[in-house]
């Protein structure tokens, strides 16, 4: 069974206020190629490492 994908057409960055530290935060959405997934770049930490968006990682 296939499964449908989608994303976004165009990149576009939203800033407010973190939740639960209250610091001000910007956030960028990028369109991914075919098969990717959800992915997050730390750049607020050394290295910029890239976090996937996987169900085993929720806590």
């Amino acid at each position: 069974m296939s499964k449908k994908q989608k994303t976004i057409q165009n990149e576009i960055s939203l800033s407010g206020v973190g939740l639960h530290t209250g610091n001000a935060v910007k956030m960028t959405l990028k369109p991914a190629p075919i098969n990717h997934g959800f992915a997050f770049c730390r750049l607020d930490l050394e290295g910029a490492p890239i976090i996937e968006a996987r169900a085993e990682y929720v806590v």
